[in-house]
């Protein structure tokens, strides 16, 4: 999970200066997280705790 935090900072995209297709698929993966896997804990990923 810290991984994860490092790699979602704040107004910094996964790759490149601008946000595209990485970051989009990985919002959306971590957006369906806590649907599919309602028992998970997902207090550690920095973006459930904002």
């Amino acid at each position: 999970m810290e991984e994860l935090n490092r790699q979602l900072q704040p107004g910094r995209p996964l790759v490149g200066d601008q946000w595209g297709a990485a970051d989009c698929a990985v919002t959306a993966y971590l957006a369906y997280l806590p649907i599919f896997f309602p028992q998970e804990d997902l207090s550690p990923i920095r973006r459930f705790n904002a």
